[in-house]
């Protein structure tokens, strides 16, 4: 399995009902995240999976700030512009692990357009608590 073909195997796994096979495609891509969320393959991915993947403790990343750039990379390219809804913008980024970053990183988040709008609002709000070391982020506390 390699990251240009491993999403191909976990939609034959889903297809074929080979639990095994899905748990392991699973946890080779958690493990080769960013490489994978590179492919243009990834961009298909459906917003649960998605989002099941970034709340998985398993996910390796260099940074998290490259979590956050595949993030907004696949909601610009998965989510037509007309149909990125509030809830799905928050939904994804709220999963973003912000009290990860440093303050230097949380600047090149603040400067992103996508951010300067309503839906963006609390998870900002949370992240910058993040960075403060004051709260731990949950989907609850969004």
């Amino acid at each position: 399995m390699t990251v240009e073909n491993c999403l191909h195997f976990l939609k034959m796994a889903e297809m074929y009902g080979l639990s095994d096979c899905k748990r392991e495609t699973k946890a080779f891509i958690l493990d080769n995240f960013i490489p994978v969320a590179r492919n243009d393959d990834f961009r298909s991915v459906s917003c649960d999976l998605f989002c099941e993947f970034l709340s998985d403790d398993r996910l390796r990343s260099q940074s998290e700030l490259d979590v956050f750039k595949i993030a907004l990379s696949w909601l610009e390219t998965s989510v037509s512009p007309t149909r990125q809804a509030p809830e799905t913008i928050r939904r994804v980024l709220g999963l973003v692990r912000y009290g990860l970053m440093s303050a230097e990183q949380m600047e090149c988040i603040y400067s992103n357009p996508l951010l300067l709008g309503e839906a963006c609002r609390e998870v900002l709000q949370v992240s910058e608590l993040c960075v403060l070391g004051t709260v731990t982020v949950t989907q609850t506390t969004l």
